[in-house]
């Protein structure tokens, strides 16, 4: 890799240049960003790129190993190239993953930025009178209630974080739909924990489920009749149960841990 040294007042600055294999890479990550080549679409031949750029195989070949992990194109078999892949949260919530393991956080944090982002984002669907949203969800509400019938309590886990990270997807706000996904990956394993050492059929364990089913059907309800105050202050008061639930005492102390 070579360097370019640039006089900055009295000291030398050295200018990485970046390789070929990344230029490359980087020409074909503007394009499928932009929406130009699009999901399911596969990146032209490999002898007409070589050709149109004038690279050699092993260089695009290094260019298509950074466009795969980046979670942008999957490799395809022999010499067919690459194709665009559905965007993921995967890759994101591993690299917060390491960032936050890397800086000591905790899973108490993980709850916390819950609480900021929810209770703003119910009081935003209430405010813009979503009166849709209880007929959006009700299936959703059906199913948890058949999988606590069933005692299926991990599969019921599942689904709730699921709810709660639909409800932020509901406000249309991309960025927020993307944290919300990112801490519902990252937050997931912890509520796990709890349902893999439950009892089968526990009368305690039912009844905080259909205290949760309920929560989010009054939340629903709130929502729906345009309660913004009532909406933001309800689901504050149950993220903090959950969080009492799932991290109780100095549980919340533990660090984030992803590796």
């Amino acid at each position: 890799m070579r360097q370019m040294n640039l006089k900055q007042g009295s000291k030398a600055v050295a200018l990485r240049q970046p390789k070929l294999a990344e230029l490359v890479a980087s020409h074909f990550r503007s394009r499928i960003v932009r929406g130009e080549i699009p999901e399911g679409a596969s990146l032209p031949p490999e002898a007409q790129i070589m050709s149109d750029l004038g690279v050699s195989r092993a260089v695009l070949r290094e260019a298509y190993r950074i466009l795969e992990a980046e979670a942008l194109v999957q490799l395809v078999g022999g010499r067919s190239g690459a194709r665009v892949i559905p965007a993921s949260n995967d890759s994101v919530t591993y690299i917060a993953g390491l960032v936050l393991q890397r800086n000591h956080a905790r899973v108490r944090d993980l709850f916390e930025t819950r609480l900021v982002i929810e209770p703003y984002v119910v009081r935003f669907l209430a405010e813009r009178n979503d009166r849709d949203i209880v007929d959006f969800f009700a299936p959703t509400l059906s199913a948890l209630v058949r999988l606590i019938e069933t005692d299926a309590v991990r599969e019921f886990t599942i689904m709730a974080t699921h709810f709660q990270c639909a409800l932020v997807e509901r406000s249309g706000n991309v960025a927020l739909t993307m944290i919300a996904r990112t801490l519902r990956q990252l937050i997931l394993p912890y509520h796990l924990e709890i349902a893999t050492a439950a009892v089968p059929g526990d009368p305690d364990l039912r009844e905080y489920c259909n205290q949760t089913i309920t929560a989010y059907h009054r939340l629903l309800t709130l929502i729906a009749a345009g309660d913004a105050d009532g909406a933001e202050r309800h689901w504050r008061e149950h993220i903090l149960i959950i969080s009492n639930r799932s991290i109780p005492g100095d549980e919340g102390d533990r660090l984030i841990s992803v590796v």
